[in-house]
Order: structure tokens, then C-alpha cells, then sequence
């Protein structure tokens, strides 16, 4: 999972997302929104959602491990003629 990230220049420090985050892992300090304890966070989305200025997102990488061996047809979700 992916940490929210905070754009400080969108953020209106409003609280909506503090108010909304089940563990406090977000809060307004110094005029911005702040992740003050990233282990707490449960990767919600309830403050990306909540921010009205759309200052809280979070992007998604997806990595693929190496392999030697090439993908089985079930690895692949593909079924044989007949199978259901």
C-alpha cells in the first residue's frame, strides 16, 4: 500500500480529513494537513475522499517479480475448453 502524499500548495488546512481518519493518522499543523503517524494509517481513502481541494493522494505502482518459468494457463486465468 501507498501512503497518502499531501500537496501543501493545494491544502486549505480545512480538517475535513482529520475529522474523518479512524486512527488520527492525519492532522491540521502549522496551516497544512500532515500525516503525524504514517504506521497508524490503514490506507482508508476516507481523507482523500473527505479533501475538498483534492490535496491528498496516493499513487499506485504495480511491480512484477522476475520469473524463468513462462505463466501457466492458470496463472493466467485462462481455461481450458470445456472447464468452467
Amino acid at each position: 500500500m501507498v501512503l497518502p502524499v499531501i500537496n501543501l500548495q493545494r491544502c486549505i488546512a480545512c480538517g475535513a480529513c482529520e475529522h474523518v481518519c479512524p486512527t488520527a493518522a492525519v492532522a491540521i499543523e502549522q496551516q497544512h494537513a500532515v500525516l503525524v503517524k504514517p504506521e497508524a494509517c490503514t490506507f482508508c481513502d476516507r481523507c482523500e475522499i473527505a479533501c475538498p481541494t483534492e490535496a491528498i493522494s496516493r499513487s499506485f505502482a504495480i511491480r512484477f517479480a522476475p520469473s524463468s518459468q513462462p505463466l501457466t494457463k492458470a496463472q493466467l486465468g485462462q481455461l481450458n475448453l470445456g472447464d468452467r
